[in-house]
Protein backbone atom coordinates (compact mmCIF):
# COMPACT_ATOMS: atom_id res chain seq x y z
CA UNK A 1 0.00 0.00 0.00
CA UNK A 2 2.42 2.42 0.86
CA UNK A 3 3.92 1.78 -2.99
CA UNK A 4 1.05 2.28 -4.22
CA UNK A 5 0.79 5.67 -2.52
CA UNK A 6 3.99 6.69 -3.30
CA UNK A 7 3.55 5.64 -7.00
CA UNK A 8 0.34 8.02 -7.07
CA UNK A 9 2.23 10.83 -5.51
CA UNK A 10 5.25 10.75 -8.45
CA UNK A 11 2.23 10.34 -11.09
CA UNK A 12 0.61 13.35 -9.62
CA UNK A 13 4.11 15.28 -9.71
CA UNK A 14 5.05 14.35 -13.23
CA UNK A 15 1.09 15.36 -14.23
CA UNK A 16 1.29 19.12 -12.39
CA UNK A 17 4.51 20.44 -14.37
CA UNK A 18 2.88 23.41 -16.58
CA UNK A 19 0.23 25.51 -16.76
CA UNK A 20 -2.34 23.78 -18.32
CA UNK A 21 -6.19 23.37 -17.23
CA UNK A 22 -6.63 20.64 -14.98
CA UNK A 23 -9.58 18.57 -14.13
CA UNK A 24 -11.16 16.31 -11.35
CA UNK A 25 -13.18 13.46 -12.89
CA UNK A 26 -15.06 11.00 -11.53
CA UNK A 27 -16.84 7.57 -13.66
CA UNK A 28 -19.40 5.40 -12.54
CA UNK A 29 -19.62 2.20 -15.10
CA UNK A 30 -22.20 -0.59 -14.59
CA UNK A 31 -21.40 -3.38 -17.10
CA UNK A 32 -20.91 -7.23 -17.01
CA UNK A 33 -17.98 -9.70 -16.84
CA UNK A 34 -17.51 -11.31 -20.74
CA UNK A 35 -16.08 -14.62 -20.66
CA UNK A 36 -14.01 -15.69 -23.65
CA UNK A 37 -13.07 -19.21 -23.02
CA UNK A 38 -16.05 -21.97 -22.79
CA UNK A 39 -14.28 -22.53 -19.01
CA UNK A 40 -15.22 -19.27 -17.85
CA UNK A 41 -19.09 -18.39 -18.00
CA UNK A 42 -19.79 -20.11 -14.65
CA UNK A 43 -17.56 -16.98 -13.12
CA UNK A 44 -20.69 -14.71 -14.20
CA UNK A 45 -22.98 -14.23 -11.32
CA UNK A 46 -24.11 -10.39 -10.98
CA UNK A 47 -23.61 -7.27 -12.74
CA UNK A 48 -20.27 -5.38 -12.47
CA UNK A 49 -20.13 -1.79 -11.35
CA UNK A 50 -17.43 0.42 -11.05
CA UNK A 51 -16.41 3.96 -9.33
CA UNK A 52 -12.77 5.42 -10.29
CA UNK A 53 -11.77 9.27 -9.74
CA UNK A 54 -8.72 10.72 -12.31
CA UNK A 55 -6.75 13.42 -12.59
CA UNK A 56 -6.06 15.13 -16.01
CA UNK A 57 -4.08 18.05 -17.56
CA UNK A 58 -4.78 19.24 -21.07
CA UNK A 59 -1.69 18.85 -22.94
CA UNK A 60 -0.02 22.36 -23.94
CA UNK A 61 1.17 22.20 -27.37
CA UNK A 62 5.06 21.52 -26.54
CA UNK A 63 5.35 18.31 -28.73
CA UNK A 64 4.58 17.84 -32.11
CA UNK A 65 1.83 15.12 -31.51
CA UNK A 66 -0.36 17.47 -29.53
CA UNK A 67 -1.40 19.42 -32.39
CA UNK A 68 -1.24 16.52 -34.70
CA UNK A 69 -4.62 14.72 -32.39
CA UNK A 70 -5.91 18.52 -31.81
CA UNK A 71 -5.40 18.28 -27.79
CA UNK A 72 -6.59 16.36 -25.13
CA UNK A 73 -5.62 15.44 -21.83
CA UNK A 74 -3.55 13.29 -20.03
CA UNK A 75 -4.03 11.70 -16.63
CA UNK A 76 -4.10 9.47 -13.87
CA UNK A 77 -7.03 6.79 -12.91
CA UNK A 78 -8.08 4.33 -9.90
CA UNK A 79 -10.81 2.72 -9.89
CA UNK A 80 -12.36 0.03 -7.98
CA UNK A 81 -14.76 -3.06 -9.43
CA UNK A 82 -17.28 -5.08 -8.00
CA UNK A 83 -17.04 -7.70 -10.61
CA UNK A 84 -20.29 -9.26 -9.17
CA UNK A 85 -18.61 -12.61 -8.15
CA UNK A 86 -17.37 -11.57 -4.89
CA UNK A 87 -16.72 -15.16 -3.46
CA UNK A 88 -14.30 -15.99 -6.88
CA UNK A 89 -13.48 -12.92 -8.41
CA UNK A 90 -13.65 -10.63 -5.77
CA UNK A 91 -12.50 -6.83 -6.30
CA UNK A 92 -10.80 -5.41 -9.40
CA UNK A 93 -8.26 -2.30 -8.86
CA UNK A 94 -6.12 -0.60 -11.33
CA UNK A 95 -3.93 2.35 -10.77
CA UNK A 96 -2.99 3.54 -14.50
CA UNK A 97 -1.68 6.40 -16.16
CA UNK A 98 -4.02 7.98 -19.55
CA UNK A 99 -4.85 9.31 -22.63
CA UNK A 100 -8.04 11.02 -23.61
CA UNK A 101 -7.89 11.97 -27.05
CA UNK A 102 -10.38 13.56 -29.43
CA UNK A 103 -11.21 11.95 -32.30
CA UNK A 104 -13.65 14.90 -33.63
CA UNK A 105 -12.09 18.73 -33.92
CA UNK A 106 -15.27 20.63 -31.95
CA UNK A 107 -13.38 21.91 -28.38
CA UNK A 108 -17.04 22.21 -26.95
CA UNK A 109 -18.35 18.79 -27.86
CA UNK A 110 -17.58 15.56 -29.60
CA UNK A 111 -15.83 12.23 -29.87
CA UNK A 112 -13.11 11.32 -27.88
CA UNK A 113 -10.61 7.90 -27.32
CA UNK A 114 -9.65 6.67 -24.05
CA UNK A 115 -6.78 4.86 -23.72
CA UNK A 116 -4.38 3.26 -20.53
CA UNK A 117 -1.94 0.68 -19.03
CA UNK A 118 -1.13 0.13 -15.97
CA UNK A 119 -1.29 -1.87 -12.95
CA UNK A 120 -4.26 -3.82 -11.34
CA UNK A 121 -5.02 -6.01 -8.30
CA UNK A 122 -8.01 -8.80 -7.93
CA UNK A 123 -8.63 -9.84 -4.81
CA UNK A 124 -9.55 -13.35 -5.53
CA UNK A 125 -7.45 -15.58 -7.89
CA UNK A 126 -7.23 -19.60 -8.75
CA UNK A 127 -6.58 -21.62 -5.76
CA UNK A 128 -6.91 -25.63 -6.28
CA UNK A 129 -8.37 -26.05 -3.46
CA UNK A 130 -10.07 -23.11 -2.53
CA UNK A 131 -11.05 -21.56 -5.68
CA UNK A 132 -10.43 -24.07 -8.52
CA UNK A 133 -13.09 -22.48 -10.55
CA UNK A 134 -11.51 -19.53 -11.65
CA UNK A 135 -9.09 -20.11 -14.12
CA UNK A 136 -9.32 -16.52 -15.19
CA UNK A 137 -6.71 -15.20 -13.34
CA UNK A 138 -3.55 -16.99 -11.15
CA UNK A 139 -2.39 -14.47 -8.81
CA UNK A 140 -3.39 -11.09 -7.08
CA UNK A 141 -0.93 -8.62 -8.94
CA UNK A 142 -1.43 -8.39 -12.82
CA UNK A 143 -1.31 -5.61 -15.55
CA UNK A 144 -4.79 -3.48 -16.70
CA UNK A 145 -5.80 -2.18 -19.82
CA UNK A 146 -8.25 0.27 -20.02
CA UNK A 147 -10.47 1.40 -23.58
CA UNK A 148 -13.21 3.48 -24.10
CA UNK A 149 -15.34 5.68 -26.94
CA UNK A 150 -16.60 8.44 -25.40
CA UNK A 151 -19.30 11.34 -26.20
CA UNK A 152 -18.03 14.49 -24.29
CA UNK A 153 -19.67 17.70 -23.72
CA UNK A 154 -18.13 20.83 -22.20
CA UNK A 155 -19.97 23.88 -20.88
CA UNK A 156 -17.73 26.36 -18.64
CA UNK A 157 -15.85 24.78 -15.61
CA UNK A 158 -17.98 21.24 -16.14
CA UNK A 159 -17.58 17.99 -18.34
CA UNK A 160 -19.67 15.22 -19.09
CA UNK A 161 -19.37 11.80 -20.84
CA UNK A 162 -20.54 9.07 -21.50
CA UNK A 163 -19.89 5.84 -24.03
CA UNK A 164 -18.52 2.09 -23.41
CA UNK A 165 -15.38 0.86 -22.02
CA UNK A 166 -13.27 -2.06 -21.99
CA UNK A 167 -11.47 -3.21 -18.95
CA UNK A 168 -8.97 -6.40 -19.09
CA UNK A 169 -6.37 -7.62 -16.48
CA UNK A 170 -3.74 -10.02 -17.02
CA UNK A 171 -0.44 -11.51 -15.92
CA UNK A 172 1.21 -12.55 -18.67
CA UNK A 173 1.14 -16.08 -18.24
CA UNK A 174 3.62 -15.09 -15.27
CA UNK A 175 1.35 -17.04 -12.42
CA UNK A 176 -1.22 -20.00 -14.38
CA UNK A 177 -3.82 -20.49 -14.91
CA UNK A 178 -4.23 -17.24 -17.13
CA UNK A 179 -7.09 -16.68 -18.97
CA UNK A 180 -7.63 -13.03 -18.70
CA UNK A 181 -10.42 -11.60 -17.52
CA UNK A 182 -12.76 -8.84 -19.85
CA UNK A 183 -15.19 -6.44 -18.38
CA UNK A 184 -17.77 -4.11 -20.90
CA UNK A 185 -19.47 -1.14 -19.32
CA UNK A 186 -21.35 2.17 -19.88
CA UNK A 187 -19.74 4.93 -18.69
CA UNK A 188 -21.10 7.76 -17.20
CA UNK A 189 -18.09 10.49 -16.58
CA UNK A 190 -18.53 13.76 -14.86
CA UNK A 191 -15.30 16.10 -14.58
CA UNK A 192 -14.80 19.61 -13.00
CA UNK A 193 -11.66 22.08 -13.90
CA UNK A 194 -10.11 22.89 -10.99
CA UNK A 195 -7.76 25.49 -12.41
CA UNK A 196 -7.92 26.91 -15.84
CA UNK A 197 -4.09 27.23 -17.61
CA UNK A 198 -3.54 29.34 -21.00
CA UNK A 199 -5.22 29.04 -23.99
CA UNK A 200 -3.41 27.04 -26.57
CA UNK A 201 -3.74 27.70 -30.57
CA UNK A 202 -3.82 24.07 -32.05
CA UNK A 203 -1.43 24.47 -35.37
CA UNK A 204 -3.27 22.16 -38.02
CA UNK A 205 -0.38 23.46 -40.28
CA UNK A 206 2.54 21.87 -38.73
CA UNK A 207 4.63 19.44 -41.03
CA UNK A 208 5.19 16.07 -41.21
CA UNK A 209 6.73 13.52 -42.95
CA UNK A 210 5.59 10.38 -44.65
CA UNK A 211 8.57 7.74 -44.08
CA UNK A 212 9.59 4.48 -44.17
CA UNK A 213 11.84 2.37 -41.41
CA UNK A 214 12.94 -1.14 -41.25
CA UNK A 215 13.54 -2.15 -37.45
CA UNK A 216 15.21 -5.26 -36.12
CA UNK A 217 14.05 -6.30 -32.98
CA UNK A 218 15.52 -8.37 -29.91
CA UNK A 219 13.16 -9.06 -26.93
CA UNK A 220 13.15 -11.65 -24.08
CA UNK A 221 10.55 -12.94 -21.80
CA UNK A 222 9.27 -15.57 -19.32
CA UNK A 223 5.96 -17.88 -18.35
CA UNK A 224 4.98 -20.24 -16.45
CA UNK A 225 4.46 -23.73 -18.39
CA UNK A 226 1.65 -25.17 -15.88
CA UNK A 227 -0.38 -24.53 -12.90
CA UNK A 228 1.22 -27.50 -10.91
CA UNK A 229 4.87 -27.03 -11.03
CA UNK A 230 4.81 -23.39 -11.19
CA UNK A 231 8.39 -23.36 -13.48
CA UNK A 232 9.06 -20.50 -15.14
CA UNK A 233 10.55 -20.81 -18.34
CA UNK A 234 12.31 -17.58 -20.68
CA UNK A 235 11.03 -16.52 -23.77
CA UNK A 236 13.58 -15.20 -26.96
CA UNK A 237 12.24 -13.70 -29.61
CA UNK A 238 13.71 -12.00 -33.02
CA UNK A 239 11.60 -9.75 -34.86
CA UNK A 240 11.83 -7.81 -38.18
CA UNK A 241 9.41 -5.25 -38.88
CA UNK A 242 8.82 -2.98 -42.20
CA UNK A 243 7.19 -0.02 -41.03
CA UNK A 244 5.65 3.06 -43.39
CA UNK A 245 4.12 6.49 -41.65
CA UNK A 246 1.41 7.40 -43.54
CA UNK A 247 -0.57 9.88 -41.66
CA UNK A 248 0.14 12.49 -39.31
CA UNK A 249 -0.58 10.46 -36.80
CA UNK A 250 -0.82 6.84 -38.25
CA UNK A 251 1.48 4.43 -39.64
CA UNK A 252 1.12 0.78 -40.95
CA UNK A 253 3.52 -2.07 -40.62
CA UNK A 254 4.46 -5.55 -41.72
CA UNK A 255 7.23 -7.95 -40.87
CA UNK A 256 7.62 -11.57 -39.46
CA UNK A 257 8.33 -13.26 -35.80
CA UNK A 258 10.96 -15.86 -34.77
CA UNK A 259 10.10 -17.48 -31.10
CA UNK A 260 12.00 -19.61 -29.09
CA UNK A 261 9.32 -20.60 -26.05
CA UNK A 262 10.30 -22.79 -24.11
CA UNK A 263 7.33 -23.06 -22.13
CA UNK A 264 6.71 -25.52 -25.28
CA UNK A 265 9.16 -28.12 -23.77
CA UNK A 266 5.67 -28.89 -21.59
CA UNK A 267 4.19 -30.00 -24.67
CA UNK A 268 6.69 -32.69 -25.90
CA UNK A 269 6.48 -36.49 -25.12
CA UNK A 270 9.13 -37.77 -22.95
CA UNK A 271 10.64 -40.08 -25.62
CA UNK A 272 11.12 -37.32 -28.27
CA UNK A 273 14.50 -35.89 -28.74
CA UNK A 274 14.60 -32.21 -28.71
CA UNK A 275 17.01 -31.00 -30.88
CA UNK A 276 18.71 -27.49 -30.04
CA UNK A 277 14.83 -26.43 -28.85
CA UNK A 278 13.64 -26.37 -32.75
CA UNK A 279 10.86 -28.01 -31.59
CA UNK A 280 9.73 -24.75 -30.09
CA UNK A 281 10.52 -23.10 -32.49
CA UNK A 282 7.68 -20.87 -34.03
CA UNK A 283 7.91 -18.26 -36.82
CA UNK A 284 4.92 -16.15 -38.01
CA UNK A 285 4.09 -12.99 -39.99
CA UNK A 286 2.37 -10.00 -38.78
CA UNK A 287 0.67 -6.83 -39.91
CA UNK A 288 -0.63 -4.29 -38.33
CA UNK A 289 -1.70 -0.45 -37.48
CA UNK A 290 0.12 2.16 -35.41
CA UNK A 291 -0.80 5.65 -33.45
CA UNK A 292 2.77 7.39 -33.77
CA UNK A 293 3.64 10.06 -31.16
CA UNK A 294 6.44 11.17 -32.35
CA UNK A 295 9.50 9.65 -30.92
CA UNK A 296 6.54 6.72 -29.35
CA UNK A 297 4.62 4.49 -31.02
CA UNK A 298 2.05 2.42 -29.89
CA UNK A 299 1.29 -0.64 -32.04
CA UNK A 300 -1.78 -3.55 -32.21
CA UNK A 301 -0.49 -6.67 -35.36
CA UNK A 302 -2.15 -9.64 -35.83
CA UNK A 303 -0.09 -12.23 -36.97
CA UNK A 304 -0.35 -15.96 -38.98
CA UNK A 305 1.99 -19.12 -37.40
CA UNK A 306 3.91 -20.86 -40.36
CA UNK A 307 5.38 -23.32 -37.49
CA UNK A 308 3.39 -23.33 -34.72
CA UNK A 309 6.03 -24.67 -32.40
CA UNK A 310 3.86 -26.96 -29.72
CA UNK A 311 1.89 -23.91 -28.13
CA UNK A 312 -1.90 -25.49 -29.09
CA UNK A 313 -3.20 -22.17 -29.58
CA UNK A 314 -4.66 -22.25 -33.03
CA UNK A 315 -2.75 -20.74 -36.31
CA UNK A 316 -3.00 -16.71 -34.95
CA UNK A 317 -1.52 -14.64 -32.30
CA UNK A 318 -2.00 -10.87 -31.36
CA UNK A 319 0.80 -8.32 -30.16
CA UNK A 320 -0.05 -5.25 -28.33
CA UNK A 321 3.09 -3.10 -27.40
CA UNK A 322 4.84 -0.29 -28.02
CA UNK A 323 8.32 1.33 -28.44
CA UNK A 324 9.94 4.66 -27.63
CA UNK A 325 13.08 5.89 -29.61
CA UNK A 326 16.26 6.55 -27.59
CA UNK A 327 18.60 7.88 -30.33
CA UNK A 328 18.29 7.86 -33.85
CA UNK A 329 19.13 4.26 -34.53
CA UNK A 330 17.95 2.88 -31.18
CA UNK A 331 14.56 1.87 -29.64
CA UNK A 332 13.20 0.56 -26.54
CA UNK A 333 10.08 -1.91 -27.24
CA UNK A 334 7.86 -3.79 -24.97
CA UNK A 335 4.73 -6.11 -26.20
CA UNK A 336 2.60 -7.74 -25.32
CA UNK A 337 1.70 -11.62 -27.12
CA UNK A 338 -1.46 -13.19 -27.05
CA UNK A 339 -3.88 -15.78 -28.80
CA UNK A 340 -7.18 -13.87 -28.76
CA UNK A 341 -7.49 -12.53 -25.33
CA UNK A 342 -5.30 -14.79 -23.66
CA UNK A 343 -1.78 -13.48 -22.90
CA UNK A 344 1.12 -15.97 -24.00
CA UNK A 345 3.96 -13.93 -22.32
CA UNK A 346 5.19 -10.40 -21.78
CA UNK A 347 8.22 -8.98 -24.23
CA UNK A 348 11.26 -6.32 -23.27
CA UNK A 349 13.58 -5.63 -25.27
CA UNK A 350 16.34 -3.25 -27.92
CA UNK A 351 15.36 -2.25 -31.75
CA UNK A 352 17.88 -0.88 -34.18
CA UNK A 353 16.49 0.69 -37.17
CA UNK A 354 18.62 -1.14 -40.23
CA UNK A 355 17.21 1.67 -42.51
CA UNK A 356 15.18 4.99 -42.77
CA UNK A 357 14.00 7.21 -45.55
CA UNK A 358 11.79 10.06 -45.57
CA UNK A 359 9.82 9.62 -48.56
CA UNK A 360 8.22 13.17 -48.66
CA UNK A 361 7.13 16.34 -46.37
CA UNK A 362 3.64 17.35 -45.84
CA UNK A 363 2.69 21.06 -44.82
CA UNK A 364 -0.48 20.22 -43.14
CA UNK A 365 -1.04 17.97 -39.84
CA UNK A 366 -4.09 16.50 -41.81
CA UNK A 367 -3.75 12.84 -42.95
CA UNK A 368 -3.00 13.89 -46.65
Amino acid sequence: MKSLLTACILCVALLAKGQQDTWLEVRYSPGAFIPHRLSLPQLRTGPAKTLSISYSRGLDGTMDWHHYYRGGHRGLSLFVMDTGNRDEMGYFLSLYPYLDLPITANERSGLEWHMGVGLAYLTEHYDFEENFYNKAIGGHINYSIVMALRYRIERGNWRAATGLSMSHASNAAIRLPNLGVNFVSLDMVLAYRIAQGEKVEWDMDRPWSTSKDLHLLASVGMREANSFTHEIFGVQEIRLRYQKRFSSRMAWSLGTDFIHNQAGYQELDDDLEVDFGLDVLQWGLHGGIALVFDKACLYFNNGLYLVEGYQGQGPLYHRFGGYLQISDRWMVDLSLKTHFAKADYLALGLGYSIASKKIKDHGGSGDQ
